[in-house]
């Protein structure tokens, strides 16, 4: 066995209270109060030659300039590269709004760049001292299972796609845990997936980490010493099971938030007593690029097809009725200045190999169908899925939420001010990709 160094650090990044909070359009005032704290979690494994720094933070999301800024200021800070860094997000919806250039955001006064320029400091800062912090380590892996979570597509009677339980959906309850030890035995660090839009409370006005936070704290008070790190799954279409008499989606309160994040961190303590030892622990990391692909029937020719796009968003998803109208607008004034039209947007995964562990980073809000493929096609291995990583490029739909519509097919276009809906072909050529770069890993 090599040996493997780790240093971790947590940091509290709450915001104070005033700022634009991310996740809901319904939100009419700043954040008014704060529950609990948001925190940053940073964690590095280094193997003697080849080092790796995961990130991660009780925020909605990591817009693509955050991350360009942040990315450059770690590798002139310390000298760690794109390739060997992932900033992961839990995506919580009662922290602030990342984004400036988002349509949620009324005004720019609400909007946190006093808070997004000290959070880079701090991201950087943190880094440092966990390279400074590293120590010898042994490494273990185990999967369990909690039930928090509920499909929230479902199909009603006139063939619409609303958000809406289903619990004949798909869901992906496992949970997968790597264990972090000193040569003493006692626990460093806790990485711990589960996958869950963290979106217990509604569109609330309260700041708070949501059940990753309450999940965290009980597992670090649990090992004294240790930093527990939390890392999302694809989630796009999965979201706290809360749901009144009437079987419709209602928020929830902080005693939920607590409920189910205890009900996480019981797993995840039981997964850790029971985790088997990584063997082999050298680690590398490579990015991979891809492109996602824009429906080309769908891309508009003129005016009148932006027109019809947006009547096809409104009618099968009226909650987006506001933001498919600030689209066509964005749009048509492509055309007016004579814009040509983006057929694809560029992507890039990352893949972290711990020896035969292998953790592939997604960005965007990729759908559970993406994550129990993968898990099927490398069935015997260990791999563990991550998404809401790096640059927030919103909903990666799949191939028949393509087809039906609803939210997560036509959010993300919307949002992004993307000329059309993805391709139906984007699902297979993605997962086609990842498991092309998981099984050059066999070879090696």
């Amino acid at each position: 066995m090599n040996i493997v160094k780790s240093g971790v650090v947590g940091i509290d990044i709450t915001p104070p209270v005033g700022y634009w909070m991310g996740g809901y359009g319904a939100r009419t005032g700043p954040s008014e109060m704060v529950h609990d704290p948001l925190g940053l979690r940073i964690l590095t494994l280094f193997d003697g030659t080849k080092r790796f720094v995961i990130v991660t933070a009780d925020l909605i999301s990591f817009s693509d300039e955050f991350c360009v800024r942040v990315k450059r200021e770690i590798e002139l800070a310390t000298g760690v590269k794109e390739s060997e860094l992932i900033l992961a997000s839990s995506h919580t919806h009662a922290g602030p709004l990342m984004n400036d250039k988002s349509t949620m955001l009324p005004d720019p006064k609400y909007f946190a760049e006093d808070y997004r320029t000290l959070l880079i400091k701090k991201i950087c800062g943190g880094v440092n001292e966990a390279v400074l912090r590293e120590e010898e380590v042994t490494l273990s892996h185990a999967k369990g299972t909690a039930n928090i979570g509920i499909n929230r597509r479902k199909k009603t009677n006139d063939g619409v796609v609303r958000m809406a339980p289903n619990p004949d959906g798909p869901l992906d309850d496992d949970v997968q845990v790597v264990v972090i030890k000193r040569l003493d035995g006692s626990v460093h660090a806790i990485l711990f997936k589960a996958c869950c839009h963290p979106t217990t409370l509604g569109s609330n006005y309260a700041i708070s980490a949501d059940y990753p936070g309450v999940a965290r704290r009980v597992i670090e008070n649990s090992y004294p010493g240790s930093r527990a790190l939390f890392l999302n799954g694809c989630a796009g279409d999965v979201r706290p099971n809360i749901v009144d008499d009437e079987n419709k989606f209602t928020s929830g309160t902080f005693e939920d938030v607590e409920r189910l994040g205890n009900i996480l961190a019981k797993e995840v303590v039981r997964c850790c007593d029971i985790a088997d030892p990584l063997d082999e622990t050298s680690i590398n990391s490579r990015i991979v690029e891809h492109s996602l692909e824009f429906d080309p029937d769908l891309i508009p020719k003129n005016e009148s097809d932006v027109d019809t796009l947006r009547d096809t968003v409104i009618g099968t998803c009226p909650d987006l009725e506001p933001y498919a109208n600030k689209w066509a607008e964005c749009i048509k004034e492509k055309f007016i200045n004579g814009d040509s039209m983006k057929k694809s947007m560029d992507m890039k995964f990352t893949i972290l190999n711990i020896g035969k562990l292998s953790i592939v980073f997604l960005p965007g809000e990729v759908m559970v169908e993406y994550g129990l493929q993968i898990k099927e096609l490398t069935s015997g291995k260990k791999v563990i899925v991550i998404a809401y990583a790096n640059e927030d490029i919103d909903y990666v739909p799949t191939k028949e939420a393509i087809a039906e519509g609803g939210y997560e097919a036509y959010a993300g276009f919307v949002f992004e001010n993307h000329p059309a809906p993805y391709s139906p072909e984007i699902e297979e050529r993605l997962i086609t990709d990842i498991i092309k770069e998981l099984r050059k890993q066999e070879v090696c």
